[in-house]
Parts: C-alpha cells; structure tokens; sequence
C-alpha cells in the first residue's frame, strides 16, 4: 500500500513540472532595461532585508526547502549577507530583496527603473511567526512562487471551465 501511495505522488509531482511549465513568468518590454536583460533569470539573488533576523531566517530557508521538496524547483543558499543600508551596487541585474513589513501577511513590490530591477518580497510577523508554523511557511512559500512568476489556480485560462462564480 506504501508503494501505492508513493507511485501516486511522484505522478503528481512529474505532473505539476510539466504542466507548470507554460506559467513559467514570460518576458514582457516593461520588464526589460536598456541592456535587454530579463526581469527574471534562472540564477535570481535575493538578500535578505536588514530588518531580518536569524529566527526570521531560518522560517525563510524552511519555506525555501520545502519548496525543493515539493517540486522540480533548486535553490542554492550562499554565505548569509544582509542588505547594506545604502542598497545594492548598481549593476544592470534583477535582484530580490525578503524584509519585514507590518501591512499583510505578504505582498511583492516592484521597482522597475533605468538601471535596476528590484523586486522587494514583504512579509510581517503575523505571517513569520504564526501560531501554526505551517500556515507560517505556507504564507512565505506563496509569497515565493508568486515573486518566481508561478500564477495561482486561479488565474490559468482554463479555469472558468471548472470555477463556477457564485453572486
């Protein structure tokens, strides 16, 4: 019976690679700066905010391993430097920045100038450190894949198909 069960999550899991593959974030002109870089690349760096601590970290590299758990997706994780409080040196690359924040329990900004490409992931405390650590990482783990360019459900084009709206 364990065979069973584990022959029906692999099929998933090589279903959700698959079928994921064609919500993969596409490159758009506004997405673009003047050296015609993407906005997202497959080596994307993101720093962690200086408002971050080492609690706060280790809830983030949870999400981030669940997240390897879970799908075909893999992150490196390089020597842990904070943000400098001036910002990031100016060099032409996207780049993603986690910080704390006290609106939702997250939400992703972008910044889109001449020279940088900033994607700011903001999490708060009700969603760092929720009573229930799953729902914790769960928050952090949407938060991710949203900033990665994966669309919810939701918003597949198929999806009337098989979401009735209620009035």
């Amino acid at each position: 019976m364990k065979i069973i069960y584990t022959l029906i999550f692999l099929f998933f899991q090589i279903l959700l690679c698959v079928f994921s593959i064609p919500y993969l974030p596409q490159t758009y002109p506004s997405e673009q700066n003047d050296n015609k870089k993407s906005f997202r690349t497959a080596n994307q760096v993101i720093y962690l905010g200086p408002n971050i601590n080492t609690n706060d970290r280790e809830i983030i590299l949870n999400a981030f391993k669940q997240i390897e758990r879970r799908t075909c997706f893999r992150f490196n994780v390089l020597e842990f430097k904070k943000l400098p409080r001036h910002g990031m040196p100016n060099n032409h690359k996207s780049y993603g920045v986690i910080m704390k924040s006290n609106r939702f329990y997250g939400y992703i900004d972008r910044e889109i100038s001449k020279y940088q490409l900033k994607s700011t992931i903001y999490l708060s405390n009700r969603g760092l450190h929720h009573s229930n650590k799953n729902t914790a990482r769960g928050i952090i783990m949407d938060q991710i894949l949203k900033y990665m360019g994966l669309k919810e459900e939701y918003l597949r084009p198929d999806a009337p198909s098989y979401v009735k709206e209620f009035r």
